[in-house]
C-alpha cells in the first residue's frame, strides 16, 4: 500500500496512525515497504516533540533510537524473526525468576515502605 506524503497547512507533514504506529515500534518488515527511512526520518524530525511527549511508558519511541545520534551500543535492534533456541528459553525462564523474585521482594517491603503501615481493613494504624 503505497504512503501518500500529505501535507497540511505551512507545508507540514501529517502524522496518520500508520506513521505514528511505524515510529512508535518500528515498521513492519512485512506490510511497509512504502516506509522509507528517509519519509519516517522526515516525519519524525517534523513530530519529534509530541511523540516523545505522548510516550507513558516511560521508553523511547523506536524513531528516537534509530534517528537521534545515539551511541551503537545504545540502539535498540528489533529481534529476528527465527524459532526459539535454547538461550531464548533460558532467557526466558531467567526473566521469569527474576519478576518472581521482585514480587516476593516488593510483597514483603510493601507495607513497611517509608514506615507506613496498614492494618487489615486498610486503615493506617
Amino acid at each position: 500500500m503505497p504512503v501518500r506524503r500529505r501535507r497540511h497547512r505551512r507545508n507540514r507533514l501529517v502524522l496518520t496512525r500508520e506513521l505514528h504506529l511505524a515510529l512508535t515500534i518500528g515498521p513492519s518488515p512485512v506490510r511497509d515497504d512504502a516506509l522509507t527511512d528517509a519519509l519516517l526520518c522526515e516525519v519524525y524530525a517534523e513530530h519529534r516533540a509530541r511523540l516523545l511527549r505522548d510516550d507513558s511508558s516511560g521508553h523511547r519511541p523506536w524513531a528516537f533510537w534509530r534517528f537521534e545520534d545515539v551511541p551503537e551500543p545504545l540502539r535498540a535492534t528489533r529481534p529476528e524473526l527465527v524459532a526459539e533456541t535454547e538461550t531464548d528459553r533460558r532467557h526466558r525462564e531467567d526473566t521469569a525468576q527474576l519478576e518472581d523474585r521482585r514480587r516476593a521482594w516488593l510483597a514483603e517491603h510493601e507495607n513497611g515502605a517509608y514506615g507506613a503501615t496498614t492494618a487489615p481493613g486498610g486503615a493506617r494504624r
